[in-house]
């Protein structure tokens, strides 16, 4: 049972490719599907213990493993593709964990490269 005003987040990392499915990579994108759906059907743990779960579905992200890795840009063109900065996802991230405004089941697609 929620004491007080106390509370806590589980915050979940996903992959917004995963609205998708992909040849390349089937597993990989039918696991993140399903964290997906997870996040949006267990939200109602909120209401009993007053834990909200959360997610973040990150777009392309400029990791090491996209931009030092020549196997991985093979899959990715800069000319239409958008990479994020991983501080604007580590923003975001933060941001739906700490702001009640985003409640339990909330899945945040995070590709926003405009976001300073």
């Amino acid at each position: 049972m929620p004491n007080g005003n106390q509370f806590g987040v589980i915050h979940h990392i996903s992959r917004a490719g995963a609205q998708k499915a992909s040849i390349i990579t089937p597993l990989y994108q039918v696991s993140m599907n399903a964290l997906n759906i997870f996040v949006r059907r267990i939200a109602q743990i909120e209401e009993i213990t007053g834990v909200r779960v959360v997610s973040c579905a990150a777009g392309l992200v400029t990791f090491p493993l996209f931009t030092e890795g020549p196997e991985a840009m093979r899959f990715i063109d800069l000319s239409k593709d958008e990479m994020l900065e991983s501080q604007a996802l580590a923003r975001e991230m933060l941001a739906v964990t700490t702001y009640l405004n985003y409640s339990s089941k909330t899945v945040l697609e995070s590709a926003d490269v405009d976001d300073k």
